[in-house]
């Protein structure tokens, strides 16, 4: 599948070998291992690009001035009125700078920042703590209305504590959680069944969804309306695509299965409204 990157050649002139995959709302993800770059995001019509030991390889001034050199271990960008706001996981605080640019500091230590759109999940050795919009349901627990206008700051979530989570995916206002025992749960905005869970009603409360476990999934790519799901049987990897398009499928909402037999794909890839995969070749 072909991506054509917003930004021109003439941002990466000096890294010939980095490509980025571009979306207006999700900003940009991704990495070529035959580089020194390790993550590379795209907010504010500005590029942000680390190496592999969490050097800055492209960083606007207004960032860089307050890293101080320190290694960063992850970029996390959220979207907020339409502006990006950015947080930076650093070895024992977490820099984050608002829409307006700015900055506030959290002294903790995070292992991962799990981010969707305009939320966010933080994994911590003291359990994980929610961040952002919960209007449509992303923290999982509790009567959302209540949070129509609130940005919730570092909120403890005890509830996914519970679930023992091994990984987490966020997308456009809903959320899925991976536990160590492989069970699936899901959570949030379901809008065109892009959860998977066979109707399309708000989730308030996280729900396990069983189906994923029977067909294998290993891992779940959320776009801003649909998830990909990604599944290995031997060499054979099969994509599951949770988007519900009434005008294709009807309003029932349904797993459509796309069956690659030749290739082995190694990873999916979601943005706003579309999907793409890597492959071996």
């Amino acid at each position: 599948m072909a991506l054509q990157p917003k930004c021109s050649r003439d941002h990466l002139k000096h890294k010939s070998n980095l490509w980025i995959v571009y979306d207006e709302y999700w900003g940009a993800s991704s990495f070529d291992p035959t580089t020194e770059i390790a993550q590379a995001v795209y907010v504010n019509s500005e590029i942000i690009a680390i190496d592999n030991t969490g050097r800055p390889v492209i960083c606007p001034k207004i960032y860089k001035s307050h890293l101080h050199g320190e290694r960063i271990r992850q970029i996390a960008p959220l979207e907020k009125r339409y502006e990006f706001q950015i947080f930076f996981l650093l070895d024992n605080k977490i820099l984050h700078f608002n829409e307006e640019f700015v900055l506030k500091e959290y002294h903790m230590t995070a292992t991962k920042i799990y981010h969707g759109m305009q939320h966010a999940f933080f994994a911590t050795p003291n359990g994980y703590y929610f961040y952002g919009t919960a209007f449509h349901g992303q923290y999982g627990k509790g009567d959302p209305t209540i949070m129509t206008s609130t940005w919730l700051d570092l909120v403890p979530a005890k509830h996914i504590d519970a679930l023992r989570v091994s990984e987490m995916y966020l997308g456009g206002f809903h959320c899925y959680a991976k536990t160590i025992h492989d069970h699936w749960y899901g959570w949030g905005y379901n809008q065109n069944g892009r959860l998977g869970v066979g109707y399309t009603m708000q989730v308030n409360e996280l729900v396990r969804i069983t189906h994923f476990e029977d067909l294998g999934f290993v891992s779940i790519a959320c776009g801003g309306w649909h998830s990909v799901g990604l599944t290995r049987s031997g060499n054979v990897c099969t994509l599951f695509f949770l988007l519900t398009n009434r005008y294709m499928f009807g309003e029932v909402p349904q797993i459509v299965v796309w069956v690659y037999q030749s290739i082995i794909i190694l990873m999916v890839h979601c943005t706003s409204h579309s999907w793409c995969y890597l492959t071996k070749i």
